[in-house]
């Protein structure tokens, strides 16, 4: 067989599938295909944002994280969870009473104290009073401590973003983490680590060291867009002055 034979052979079998094609296509169902507004399929993470559930529980994971954080601060055992705790106090006193030489010392922590005696100079606790302060104070530097890392997550959220979006490419897509993920994980992982490794019974400035630390990250994530570069870093250095002090 030569090759114009070939050739016709093929043209014939064309011919013959296009026919076939014709007569069956009218027989068959049509299927539509529906995409939701907004979201396409070369995004999978976009599909997951949409997703009903997912939504909702990245709304609720910074509630949530409060709902937690307010049910250990009431159920903790009221006594101090160290002796630690008396010696704060016993400084934040001598902050408020102007007994410099008690106050002034290297080895308590001073930022935690001066936090105690403001509260202190405000409320004027009984000795008994003075452990509910402490407890209230602890929550609350819990609750800075979620909002400094929310701004922190956010701004971790958007460099990735950006940084893909300057990679270009559709193959990325496929590794953009969604930003509902980025909330259930961040909030899952903060509340984990601030509640079980720190907690608001400590009597301690660990939480305090915490929220400083999530807002030294949020200022060096920020300050990798260049923008007014020297005021990230005189942030950052007061930022980490104030950690050094707690």
């Amino acid at each position: 067989m030569n090759v114009p034979d070939i050739y016709r052979k093929i043209a014939d079998r064309k011919d013959f599938i296009s026919t076939g094609l014709a007569h069956v296509a009218p027989v068959l169902p049509r299927v539509r295909v529906e995409v939701p507004t907004g979201v396409t399929s070369a995004d999978p993470a976009a599909d997951v944002d949409t997703q009903p559930l997912v939504a909702v529980l990245a709304r609720l994971a910074p509630a949530m994280a409060v709902v937690l954080g307010v049910i250990q601060s009431l159920f903790v055992r009221l006594p101090f969870s160290s002796d630690d705790a008396v010696s704060y106090l016993d400084v934040a006193d001598a902050y408020r009473q102007h007994h410099w030489r008690a106050a002034l010392n290297g080895y308590w922590s001073p930022l935690y104290s001066w936090i105690l005696a403001a509260a202190g100079s405000i409320v004027r606790p009984s000795p008994l009073g003075e452990m509910v302060m402490l407890r209230v104070v602890n929550l609350v530097l819990f609750l800075m401590a979620l909002a400094v890392f929310g701004h922190f997550l956010r701004r971790l959220r958007d460099q990735d973003q950006v940084h893909r979006t300057a990679r270009g490419g559709m193959g990325d897509t496929a590794w953009r983490i969604p930003s509902a993920v980025w909330a259930i994980m961040g909030y899952a992982a903060f509340t984990y680590a601030s509640l079980q490794w720190i907690g608001v019974g400590s009597d301690t400035p660990d939480m305090l060291t915490a929220a400083l630390v999530f807002l030294s990250g949020s200022i060096v994530v920020s300050a990798r867009r260049g923008e007014r570069p020297y005021a990230h870093q005189a942030a950052l250095g007061v930022v980490g002055g104030l950690a050094y002090l707690s």
